[in-house]
């Protein structure tokens, strides 16, 4: 019996809604409770999100509230409850009072106690139930009223969670009343104080949600702390389904986890900062997230993120270029989102959404031989097409070059005017070898065409239009023309602007000059020098060109 067979279809119910304090205008203004749904909230570590966490439980109108907080305690002190149900009721006032005040944001006055208080809740929550179908059975129920009436047992809902979340244990109850723990990879069972961290946070954090009261709000606190990553979305997502009566709050910085968790029922929300007033927290910035099923992937990471400026461009998260843009353009997240057309369509998406206002999107492409039209054109967009072929040639211009040999001649020693010579006939050597000129004139006679034909395609085809020819100019000889002249004049910049630098030997001949035994090494140095060298810097900002201003009304 599955879950949602287990637990009676509950109907979304409100249970609670909170007014916030805004710090900016624009943020979400209150939240709403459900039944069933769960409200994810991301944002980085510092944001305020324990503090939060506290003013929702402060604030919730009365509505059961139990809030897990991220530096709880994993371990066991037994392998089953270590205090008395006096104990246990003194220490659950104890415990309220704690939960409510300032510090519990960072201090848990329940520590010793907290793992001993979970078990004999859930022993209780075990013994409750099975008080019941005694009763019932007693009263003479039969099996299929039984289960109607209790569903399935508290411990294999436990070990349902478990399963969903891909730990290979179950719980089992011993006759001594204290639990076993059951590796099915191993097929070891050994009591639950031996098992791992991550068992234990899983144990923990399942118990506690199925000892809840009926119809309670329950606020996770960084749930991720304790578990590993290739479980965590799993495992929250098996308790969330576990009580469709319950609302949750999930205050998390796992942007893998928020993705998980907020593609399901309830919202997802970004939380960029908060207001302190004497170690007082005033105030939040909350923004809601668009559940587009539409959305890339990297867009939606990048908006998870929190930061309030991304900067799209082309490339993985691997490549190593991401941190020369960053280092150029320090105020903006730089998020890799494939191709020219991902990033286009990414900043055109973002800046289109008025849900997403808080973002501010702009992307950058490469130059790819566009002409200076075709870069007005995207420019307006807000998205900016290098002054290059592509990133990587940035590395290979005359300014950069001569930084590092210089920065090279200090080092291993030698003259920097001779190596500024040497790099830059080797380069000009490796672009004028047999047929290099007309290959790339090729490719980026190719691209052009391929533009072009995607501005001429009709909008529209009718009944008699059986024919549809396009006519289109070849640009090989202009581009052809255009890359002999600058060697010609021996115009180094110009053809390493000009040209897809990475499909030619230069980067290679290039560094063998300057010292370096491959080009990765130098292109490694390059980053280097730039982020400690401002005036170097400059002159790559300037040659790259400001951020666009962003969408202009009209544009194309």
């Amino acid at each position: 019996m599955s879950l949602e067979e287990e637990e009676p279809s509950v109907a979304s119910v409100p249970l609670a809604t909170w007014t916030l304090p805004s710090i900016v205008s624009g943020c979400v203004q209150s939240i709403t409770a459900r039944s069933g749904e769960a409200t994810v909230i991301v944002g980085a570590n510092g944001a305020g999100k324990s503090a939060l966490g506290l003013w929702m439980l402060l604030n919730a109108g009365g509505a059961p509230v139990k809030r897990l907080i991220a530096h709880r305690r994993l371990w066991f002190a037994s392998a089953g409850p270590d205090i008395s149900p006096a104990q246990r009721e003194d220490t659950r006032r104890n415990m309220e009072q704690w939960s409510r005040m300032d510090e519990s944001r960072y201090l848990d006055h329940a520590d010793g106690q907290r793992a001993g208080i979970v078990l004999f809740d859930f022993l209780a929550l075990m013994n409750g139930q099975n008080r019941r179908i005694a009763d019932l059975a007693l009263a003479g129920s039969d099996l299929a009223q039984i289960q109607s009436a209790e569903g399935a047992p508290v411990i294999d809902r436990l070990n349902t969670i478990l399963r969903d979340s891909g730990l290979p244990v179950h719980l089992k109850l011993t006759d001594r009343q204290t639990f076993s723990a059951v590796n099915a990879l191993r097929g070891a069972e050994y009591p639950i104080f031996q098992m791992s961290d991550g068992e234990k946070s899983a144990i923990l954090l399942a118990s506690e949600v199925l000892s809840a009261a009926t119809g309670s709000i329950l606020i996770i606190d960084e749930p991720e702390r304790h578990l590993h990553r290739s479980i965590s979305s799993g495992m929250v997502e098996a308790v969330i389904a576990s009580r469709p009566d319950c609302h949750f709050v999930v205050l998390t910085h796992d942007l893998e986890l928020a993705s998980a968790l907020s593609m399901g029922n309830g919202q997802a929300l970004v939380l960029t900062g908060c207001l302190w007033v004497d170690n007082t927290v005033t105030g939040w910035a909350l923004y809601a997230i668009e559940p587009s099923a539409g959305t890339p992937d990297s867009v939606r990471a990048a908006i998870l993120g929190g930061r309030q400026n991304l900067l799209f461009v082309e490339g993985d998260p691997e490549s190593l270029d991401n941190k020369l843009y960053g280092i150029l353009f320090p105020l903006w997240t730089v998020t890799p989102s494939g191709g020219a057309d991902q990033v286009i369509r990414a900043v055109a998406g973002l800046q289109a959404s008025q849900q997403h206002h808080w973002v501010k999107a702009r992307g950058i492409i490469d130059g790819d031989g566009r002409t200076e039209q075709e870069r007005q054109t995207y420019i307006t967009k807000g998205v900016l097409p290098l002054p290059v072929s592509e990133i990587e040639s940035l590395y290979y211009l005359s300014e950069v070059r001569s930084s590092i040999a210089e920065s090279q001649a200090l080092t291993i020693g030698g003259d920097a005017d001779a190596m500024k010579a040497g790099a830059r006939d080797a380069a000009l050597e490796s672009l004028r070898s047999n047929g290099t000129f007309e290959r790339l004139a090729s490719k980026l006679a190719l691209a052009e065409v391929r533009r072009k034909l995607g501005e001429e395609l009709p909008t529209t085809i009718g009944p008699y239009d059986e024919t549809i020819e396009l006519s289109i100019s070849s640009p090989f000889g202009r581009i052809l023309g255009e890359i002999q002249a600058l060697s010609d004049a021996d115009d180094l910049d110009g053809l390493v602007r000009l040209l897809p630098i990475r499909e030619t030997p230069l980067r290679t001949s290039v560094a063998a000059e300057l010292g370096f035994r491959t080009y990765r090494d130098y292109e490694s140095a390059v980053r280097v020098r730039v982020k400690s060298d401002r005036t170097l810097a400059s002159v790559l900002q300037t040659i790259v060109g400001p951020i666009p201003l962003g969408c202009i009304k009209g544009a194309a």
